[in-house]
């Protein structure tokens, strides 16, 4: 159901497929009304302009048009303009472009044609996204699944348990539980899989900006330790060594967690890795409470998919 496209019509070819119509326009078609011009697949895709979880840019528009949310739970919601939809009034809005009130939708919404199937096959889909979107999500609580490994598992739980002595995701707190809203674990592999090249291009940055600086790309060895020296280094390659630098007079200015992780790792004998994947955690938490009231797993997930986690390290100067 795109807004993008002023459509003399729209078709479907083979069997009806709601979810790949809705996610990558499969099959999908549209005429632009006075063009010979034809969109097709992730053109029309309705997820293009109505977000990946139906929940819609809202009130962002489109051609002065807002584009609503077309989740089920707001296409069956009654509002003050019009009844809920069900089934049968979203297969006319499609096909006959009238709203569950009788009145016209904007011109900017296509017209849809389609084989038999094709309407109740979509308006079926949006059930089942509305349910897969929000599994997890309580009145109260969060469910997330925990990386297993230690020191892992350790770190997520008192990222959790800080994060929770706030109010959580809008009063929703997250816990350990199932069925699971988002795999942590598989957010903080993508994570830690992306914090590398970002730390290396501020590491070299800091370099750049410091006047004869020493930018350390592997583990000094402690015989040839450098003297008198401005050391730009991730803070896990000099280690124990960073007194021993300091005292034969070298600066230092280090990327590492944040203080709070890394007073954690201290004081349970952890090391900096340790003190990293708190502060991924942290960092993941902080972007699902930055989601809003209205949390749903696409979502929270290309927002994750978006962050930089380099950018979370600190800058320590000694």
């Amino acid at each position: 159901m795109p807004l993008l496209v002023a459509a003399a019509g729209v078709a479907w070819a083979g069997a009806p497929d709601g979810a790949a119509a809705f996610r990558r326009g499969e099959g999908l078609s549209a005429g632009i009304a006075g063009t010979s011009l034809v969109l097709r697949d992730r053109a029309v895709a309705c997820a293009g302009c109505h977000g990946v979880d139906g929940r819609g840019p809202f009130p962002a528009s489109e051609g002065g048009q807002p584009i609503p949310p077309i989740n089920a739970a707001a296409l069956s919601r009654p509002t003050a303009v019009r009844p809920g939809y069900d089934a049968a009034s979203f297969a006319r809005a499609l096909t006959e472009g009238v709203a569950s009130d009788g009145r016209p939708l904007a011109a900017e919404m296509p017209r849809f044609r389609s084989e038999a199937g094709m309407a109740e096959a979509l308006f079926l889909f949006l059930g089942q996204l509305d349910r897969d979107e929000t599994r997890g999500l309580l009145p109260d609580r969060v469910n997330l699944s925990l990386p297993t490994g230690e020191p892992a598992h350790a770190a997520a739980l008192a990222a959790m348990a800080a994060f929770n002595r706030g109010d959580g995701f809008w009063g929703r707190l997250p816990v350990e539980g199932s069925p699971a809203f988002l795999d942590l674990g598989e957010v903080l592999a993508g994570l830690s899989a992306r914090i590398d090249e970002g730390r290396q291009a501020r590491l070299a940055g800091l370099a750049a900006d410091i006047p004869d600086a020493l930018l350390l790309t592997e583990a000094p060895e402690p015989s040839s330790l450098p003297r008198d020296r401005h050391i730009v280094a991730d803070a896990r390659l000099v280690g124990p060594l960073a007194q021993t630098l300091r005292e034969r007079g070298n600066r230092l200015t280090l990327l590492a967690p944040p203080p709070e992780a890394m007073a954690w790792a201290r004081a349970e004998g952890l090391g900096a890795d340790a003190a990293e994947i708190r502060m991924l955690t942290s960092g993941a938490l902080a972007i699902l409470a930055g989601q809003g009231r209205g949390l749903s797993r696409s979502r929270a997930r290309l927002a994750i998919d978006r962050a930089e986690p380099a950018d979370w390290l600190r800058r320590y100067d000694f």
